[in-house]
Parts: C-alpha cells; structure tokens; sequence
C-alpha cells in the first residue's frame, strides 16, 4: 500500500479541499492519463501538464482514486520510463466520495468512480477507457464531456488554460 504526503491530502468537514478554486477549469483524470502524462510522458499531453502544474487547470481526485494510482504506480515498468515527481506527489485536489449517480452506469464497476466525480462536479472526465469513452453521447446529453485528452483541448473552457507557446 501507498501513502501519500498530508499536505495533498487534506479534506476539510465537508469532503473538499479548500484550495479547489471553482473560479478555475476542474477536471477529472482517470489513472490511464495520469501514467501517459507522468510516467510515459506523452508529449501530445504537454498542454496538460503546463495547465495543471501552473494551476490554469485543476485536477480533482477521491481518496480511491489515489490509492488506485498509488497500486498501479506500483507496478514494474520498463526501464526507460522514468516517472516524473508529479506521478509520486500527485498535484490532485482531494475531494469527498460522491453518491455514485443511477443515469449513467460504466460496464467496468472500477471505473464508475470517474464517472460519478465528473458528474458530481460537473467537469470533464478525461479518458482512454473504451468502457468510459463508450458513454459519451449518452453522458454529453447529462452535460457531462467524458473525453480522450486529444479531445479535451477543443474544448473552450480547457482551451483557455494552454499556454499561447504550446
């Protein structure tokens, strides 16, 4: 089991985090982004890596969903994928469990939990899940963008947080 350090990990009563700025763009990663961007490095990710670490853009994450990274990150990778800091101090907003929502249910169960966050806040979900990315006319009609981060850039409220070099 992994911990992570208590400064990231401090809830208030009500369940969120008091640094999460609504006034800023939130999103919801699943841990498949969270690896291409911090462990393989993607370098189509490179907007979302300047957003979240200049805090145009903020990440929210439950309690489960990093012990689930904390369990993948874990895992044996191949020797030159050297992770980034970011993957071992995640610079997520924890925020409290949802009530998971009943209209829209993802096929994998372990994924429902992005889901039922993204539509609690009302953020993008961004994903490479086939079991997620199958629900996004139905979730788009919710209100709710469940998105590949290829995807998410076209969005204006996320669009707005590259950096005008990137």
């Amino acid at each position: 089991m992994h911990s992570f350090p208590s400064d990231k990990l401090s809830i208030e009563q009500n369940g969120a985090d008091p640094s999460v700025a609504r006034s800023k763009p939130l999103v919801v990663m699943d841990t498949n982004v969270v690896l291409d961007l911090w462990l393989f490095r993607n370098p189509a990710l490179g907007w979302l890596a300047s957003a979240l670490t200049s805090g145009s853009l903020q990440w929210i994450a439950t309690a489960a969903m990093l012990e689930e990274l904390g369990h993948v990150r874990g895992r044996n990778f191949d020797a030159r994928h050297h992770a980034m800091p970011e993957l071992f101090r995640p610079p997520a907003h924890l925020v409290a469990t949802p009530d998971p929502i009943s209209t829209l249910r993802c096929q994998d169960r372990s994924d429902q939990m992005f889901l039922d966050l993204a539509f609690r806040w009302r953020c993008p979900l961004l994903t490479r899940d086939r079991h997620l990315l199958c629900l996004q006319r139905k979730a788009s009609r919710a209100g709710l963008h469940i998105l590949t981060p290829e995807q998410a850039i076209q969005l204006p409220t996320l669009a707005d947080t590259r950096s005008p070099g990137a």
